[in-house]
Parts: structure tokens; C-alpha cells; sequence
């Protein structure tokens, strides 16, 4: 069914576009939101992603994965507001110690308390592991889409997950947090 709505977005069919962006709206949202532990940031990228996706549609290659390229874009989305972020810090100096965590879409752990530290413990390891991190947990990417997605060798990633999930382990054990 994906591969008849795929053929009709790219033909500029909005219905089939609209049914594409709703199977994958969850997992999209879900990983800009942990991305940038905004709901209005996250919106924002979400909402490029998917004009993105409207005007790269006819560039889709049927030789990969739709998920993969959906991320991708919503990927190449979050690297670029992280730079113009980055960007900004320089210049004007922000307090981020009191922003809170809003919306929270469904993920894999039970804890409340425990998933919201992890998602504070994001800010403190390399972006790279970050993304790892996140297209893996909250999107559920197989480890071959994300290293597709980050255009990196597949042991590259799976090295970055692993030094993700070490460094979150570590920072919650000191904490007593578990």
C-alpha cells in the first residue's frame, strides 16, 4: 500500500502525500521532540521535514527504503536548526538549565522519571550519539537505516549506540536515578 501512495505523491496527489505524512507522523514527531526537547522546535522541524518531503518526493530512489529517506530529511532538519542553534549560542548567552519537557510521545521506557532524565542526559553526550540514540529508540530504525540515513559505516553507528547508552548508564548510575 505504501508503494501506491509513494507512486501518487510523487504524481502531486495531495490525499496519497497526506496518508504518507500520517504514517509516519508519530515517529517523526517523536524523534525531533526528543531531538530538541521542545514541542515548538519539534513542530517546526517537523513541518520542514515534511515540506521536504512535498518537494523531494519526484527525487525519492524506489532502490531505498521510504523510512530511510523520510528520516533523512527529517535528520538533515534537526543537523541544520542544531548549527543555526549553535550559531546563535555564540552570540546571545541562554540559560537552558530551567527549560522543561513538554509533550511526551510514547517511548520505550516505563519510568517517567527515569525516561525524563535520559531525555536531560541527551544534552550532555556528542550530537552524533544523539541522533544514534534517537532515530534507534524513538523511531525504531534498524541500525543499517540509520548508518543509511547518517551516511556512515554500519559499525560507526552501532559504536555511537553503544557510547550513548554508556555514557546515559553512567550518568544515571552516579545519579541513583534507576
Amino acid at each position: 500500500m505504501e508503494e501506491i501512495l509513494i507512486k501518487k505523491a510523487i504524481e502531486k496527489d495531495k490525499q496519497a502525500f497526506e496518508r504518507l505524512v500520517k504514517l509516519y507522523k508519530n515517529k517523526l514527531y517523536s524523534y525531533l521532540f526528543r531531538f530538541s526537547n521542545d514541542a515548538n522546535v519539534a513542530g517546526e522541524l517537523f513541518q520542514e521535514t515534511i515540506i521536504g518531503m512535498w518537494k523531494g518526493i519526484k527525487t525519492y530512489n524506489h532502490n531505498s527504503k521510504f523510512s530511510s529517506w523520510v528520516f533523512t530529511i527529517a535528520h538533515n532538519a534537526a543537523i541544520d536548526y542544531s548549527r543555526k542553534e549553535n550559531k546563535r549560542k555564540r552570540v546571545v548567552s541562554i540559560d537552558y538549565e530551567h527549560h522543561q519537557i513538554g509533550y511526551q510521545p510514547d517511548f520505550a521506557l516505563e519510568n517517567k522519571e527515569l525516561t525524563d532524565y535520559i531525555l536531560k542526559c541527551l544534552d550532555t553526550i556528542p550530537e552524533d550519539q544523539k541522533h544514534v540514540f534517537l532515530l534507534r529508540t524513538t523511531a525504531g530504525l534498524p541500525f543499517r537505516e540509520i548508518a543509511e540515513i547518517r551516511n556512515e559505516p554500519l559499525n560507526s553507528v552501532i559504536s555511537k549506540m553503544h557510547y550513548a547508552v554508556k555514557k546515559i548508564r553512567k550518568i544515571v548510575m552516579e545519579q541513583n536515578v534507576a
